[in-house]
């Protein structure tokens, strides 16, 4: 998966430390046919940086259910 918004060497960095699976619920990736989201912990909106410490990986519901909330 690669965005416009996240630089692609940062998405790599996030998806190891996951193991593959929700930061928030823990579902595993290769469970859902739908790639996973990388998003700003604290969101962009907010101030929230581009840099590794604020990229979590969230399975669809959970980062529709986050927004831009933190």
């Amino acid at each position: 998966m690669t965005s416009e918004y996240i630089p692609r060497q940062l998405i790599l960095l996030v998806h190891p430390p996951a193991n593959e699976c929700c930061e928030f619920c823990r579902l595993p990736q290769d469970s859902q046919a739908a790639a996973f989201h990388i998003d700003h912990v604290w969101p962009k909106s907010r101030g929230g940086a581009c840099d590794a410490d604020n990229l979590a990986l969230l399975c669809i519901a959970c980062s529709l259910r986050k927004a831009a909330k933190t």
